[in-house]
């Protein structure tokens, strides 16, 4: 075998080393060729030198200076604003947001009328009627309860008061000292006549021609008639056809002979007829003229106690003849607790035309 003087091989330069480049090693006597990548990982795992002694200590560092300290400070809230108070000064701040979009309006809400009613020797309050609100009315009828409204009267709140202890008998007092003797009085005397004068009072003759009359008693009748003078034949209220209208009254035209206690029949400013004695007996008589046109057709009256309860409806014909016809409406109406609290409207209501309404006038007459 022919031998190489190794020290005779040309030298490659580091700079040109490949990774195609192979290496030449003799291991144990062998000569054994290796790849580059190989060979380095040769070297770092078989050519690590001893672990050397270890070095001196180094000298420890210089400390640190102390920090400055903090500066403390004080807070407090006025409503949204936090006030913050240190050794630096004062601060404020408002932590309050900017306000939110308005929210759109509810509706109005229903507000009951009651009136009390018996049940047995219990007083409840029972619902005849709602005012102020929006959109369709509640129901009427019902009863107050602890736990709200209720259809049954015997579930209803007794807002009668039980009935209190009796109380202590008070002390006798002293008898009262003797009183001298009176004189002796006049010689009595009989009445000789007994008469009434056109105002119920009563005019008495003694026998000694002496004569007194009484007090005139309350009157418990009376009647008025209220003119309107807003719409007139050249200025009528058009009611369109299918309309339904409250008839006007301003009443500004009134003779007027009212019962005892009565200002009014008539509110002309909410045009509610004031029929507020729960046990009287009413004559409503209502009075207008219509101009309709050449087309017979018929308008309906009616008298609302503004709840399901109508005490009078009718339909009148009207005549086809495009003339002045005068509608007269007469009837009688019994009070009640309904009645006295929310008061009477009259409406008018129109079928497949328009028609004129003119020359109103309402007469009210208490008869019992």
């Amino acid at each position: 075998m022919a031998e190489i003087n190794v020290a005779q091989l040309p030298v490659t330069p580091s700079a040109e080393f490949t990774s195609n480049d192979y290496f030449l090693i003799v291991n144990d006597g062998k000569a054994q060729q290796l790849g580059r990548g190989v060979l380095q990982q040769w070297i770092q795992n078989t050519m690590r030198g001893e672990k050397g002694e270890q070095g001196v200590a180094g000298t420890n560092g210089v400390d640190g200076k102390n920090g400055i300290n903090g500066v403390s400070a004080q807070h407090s809230w006025n409503g949204t604003i936090l006030t913050i108070t240190s050794a630096s000064g004062t601060s404020s701040a408002d932590l309050k947001g900017q306000d939110g979009v308005d929210g759109s309006n509810g509706t109005s809400g229903w507000s009951p009328t009651l009136a009390v009613v018996e049940d047995g020797d219990r007083r409840v309050h029972q619902v005849t009627g709602w005012v102020g609100g929006t959109g369709v009315t509640p129901e009427i009828g019902q009863y107050l309860s602890q736990s709200g409204l209720v259809s049954d009267i015997n579930q209803a709140t007794d807002v009668r008061g039980e009935q209190g202890v009796q109380g202590i008998q008070g002390v006798q007092g002293e008898q009262g000292e003797k009183g001298q003797d009176g004189t002796n009085g006049v010689d009595g005397k009989s009445i000789t006549t007994l008469t009434y004068n056109p105002d119920n009072s009563i005019n008495i003759v003694y026998s000694d021609s002496t004569e007194v009359d009484s007090n005139a008693p309350n009157q418990l009748t009376g009647w008025a008639s209220y003119k309107d003078s807003a719409y007139t034949q050249t200025n009528p209220l058009i009611i369109s056809a299918n309309g339904d209208v409250v008839l006007p009254n301003n009443a500004t035209t009134n003779v007027v002979n009212y019962p005892y206690g009565v200002d009014s029949f008539y509110n002309a400013t909410n045009q509610k007829y004031l029929l507020q004695d729960t046990a009287g007996y009413y004559s409503v008589r209502i009075k207008f003229k219509v101009l309709a046109s050449d087309t017979p057709d018929f308008l309906n009256v009616t008298f609302s106690k503004d709840t399901t309860d109508t005490p009078y409806s009718e339909d009148f014909p009207l005549r086809g003849d495009n003339k002045i016809q005068e509608i007269n409406v007469s009837t009688v109406i019994y009070g009640d607790s309904t009645l006295a609290s929310n008061g009477m409207t009259i409406r008018l209501k129109t079928n497949t035309r328009a028609v004129s309404i003119f020359g109103i006038e309402s007469i009210i007459a208490k008869l019992i």
